[in-house]
């Protein structure tokens, strides 16, 4: 008896013996040990049993990015037992170069084995061209440029193997305008006896204000495929990172003159359009046409071309300019094309003024003009003269002008109407009419006057509102100092307070004041010339203002009655 319930003991045992070693295992393991900054490594984790609760990867993040994580649970059944197993797989990439640890995690009550893996910096390795299958460069036109001039920077990304899921990021400045350049261009090259695919990508950039600019690496993130059919879609993942691009950016030349807009440019055309050829008479209208052309400029940087002074002899009337800017991968082009209409108002040879542009040639370094010149056109006298009509005397006051003749008529013996009573009648109602003309004429004249006054309050009130509107908007640019916003709402002001509808740079304010003079000469220095650590005051914009409206709106004196 005693031997049979120690051989049932001893099987029971035997049975519950595998799963309990089964259950407590946890390990974790690495794809390979060494990598470089450029490439991902794989961190699996196995636990065979069920885990109290998942790890903890956060703890990853100080020395790695976590690109991905994927787990997977499974059930076996071995001589009637169910076994659970569950994994996690998660994509490291690497921040920095070093000895990096992978500490042990807590799975409850188990823990997984702690790992270290060593990252080499791509940078210090042989030339990427031999020994990488992708590397990515970042370069610029110029190591040297000028404010708001425009830098060329071109992106390449060169692959020798099959790539998958590839995302490449954009490069960002602070203190820049960029416009990318049309579509990326995609070719092949040979480098040390390897064929490369390279993806082309270029950007304009804009500085806008002087001092070093520093343009952060690009980073491209995707996978390299490692098998063909839909089986096999899985791959490395690689990142790849450019060099940085610094660059000087010069200040506009102490020796510009500041009365001109600053204009920085690789070539400036202007020209104009000609219109068809006639004979031009008093009150004609001519078309007047100019065109500038500007590489390696923006539209919205380009300043006016024709002058709101009227020409001696010309009545002008101005058309909105047109603004176009081109863009391929050798830059921007700025198209301005202004038209004004023309009215002579006088007979004779009238001058059309000459056109002239200053400007920078960055390529250079010189001041250069641009100019169309002037032209004289012969305007002839008005030929369409009216005669003056002649008046002719009318058969009945003929009748009473001629000397009357001894009638040998016999006298009617109807009643006859005297002439001059069927006249005065005809000459009331002409009267009566024309009164009732003068009458209508001086009630439309009242009522549109009443409309006009109505209408002009209203506008007065209107203006007065907008007016107060753009001082407030002024005075906070100017209370925050921001160069950009002032430029920007000086402009606003300028066009409701001046009436100046012609404004499109904010020099063309000046002879103001002499405090507002004074104040937009530094602005125009703390935009173009001034460097970072400059501190510009705005408030001192602000002041030369508000004392313009203060002595454009002050009441006039009056002088009192005299004394009786």
């Amino acid at each position: 008896m005693v031997k049979k319930w120690y051989l049932g003991l001893c099987v029971l045992f035997s049975i519950c013996l595998p799963e309990w070693a089964w259950a407590e295992s946890a390990t974790a393991s690495l794809d390979r040990a060494i990598t470089s900054t450029q490439e991902s490594v794989q961190l699996s984790i196995h636990v065979d049993g069920s885990a109290d609760q998942d790890p903890d990867f956060s703890q990853l993040k100080q020395d790695f990015e976590l690109l991905s994580q994927s787990q997977n649970s499974s059930y076996n059944f071995i001589n009637g037992h169910m076994n659970h197993s569950k994994d996690w797989r998660i994509t490291l990439m690497p921040k920095h170069a070093g000895v990096l640890p992978i500490p042990a995690m807590s799975l409850g009550n188990m823990m997984t084995n702690a790992l270290v893996l060593k990252v080499v910096d791509a940078s210090t390795q042989v030339p990427q061209a031999k020994q990488q299958d992708i590397f990515l460069t970042m370069t610029s036109s110029s190591k040297d440029s000028y404010v708001q001039a425009q830098i060329l920077v071109t992106v390449k990304l060169f692959r020798a193997v099959s790539l998958s899921q590839a995302e490449l990021s954009e490069p960002e400045a602070k203190h820049v305008m960029m416009k990318r350049l049309g579509k990326d261009k995609n070719y092949e090259t040979m480098l040390n006896q390897r064929r490369y695919v390279v993806t082309e990508r270029r950007y304009a950039v804009f500085p806008q204000q002087s001092g070093d600019l520093h343009i952060p690496a690009v980073v491209m993130r995707g996978q390299i495929n490692q098998g063909m059919g839909i089986f096999n879609q899985t791959g490395r993942v690689i990142r790849v990172r450019s060099k940085d691009v610094d660059v000087i950016v010069h200040a506009m030349p102490r020796d510009w003159d500041v009365q001109h807009p600053w204009l920085p440019a690789i070539s400036v055309s202007l020209r104009e359009i000609p219109n068809e050829s006639h004979d031009l008479h008093v009150g004609e209208s001519l078309t007047r046409t100019i065109e500038m052309r500007v590489h390696g400029l923006t539209a919205e940087q380009l300043p006016p071309l024709m002058s709101q002074d009227v020409a001696k002899g010309w009545k002008q009337y101005p058309d909105k300019p047109e603004l176009k800017t081109e863009m391929d991968t050798n830059g921007v082009m700025g198209i301005r094309r202004e038209k004004i209409a023309l009215i002579p108002t006088q007979a004779g040879d009238l001058t059309l003024p000459a056109i002239r542009v200053t400007w920078w040639n960055t390529k250079t370094h010189q001041v250069e003009h641009a100019e169309v010149l002037k032209r004289v056109i012969t305007v002839k006298a008005n030929a369409h003269t009216q005669p003056v009509p002649q008046t002719s005397i009318p058969k009945s006051q003929q009748s009473q002008a001629a000397p009357l003749a001894p009638s040998t008529s016999k006298p009617s013996s109807s009643l006859a109407i005297p002439m001059h009573d069927s006249q005065s009648k005809v000459w009331q109602g002409i009267s009566a009419v024309l009164a009732m003309g003068w009458l209508l004429t001086i009630l439309w004249i009242w009522y549109g006057k009443q409309q006009a006054s109505s209408l002009k309050e209203q506008n007065q009130r209107e203006q007065t509102r907008t007016l107060k509107s753009a001082r407030k908007a002024l005075q906070r640019a100017c209370h925050t100092s921001d160069a950009q916003a002032v430029a920007q709402q000086l402009l606003h002001w300028g066009e409701v307070s001046l009436q100046r509808h012609d404004l499109r740079h904010f020099s063309q304010l000046k002879d103001q004041s002499d405090s507002l003079d004074e104040a937009l000469e530094d602005l125009q220095r703390s935009l173009y010339r001034e460097s970072n650590e400059t501190v510009w005051d705005g408030m001192k914009v602000w002041k030369a203002v508000e004392c313009l409206d203060i002595q454009e709106h002050k009441p006039q004196e009056t002088p009192l009655p005299p004394l009786l």
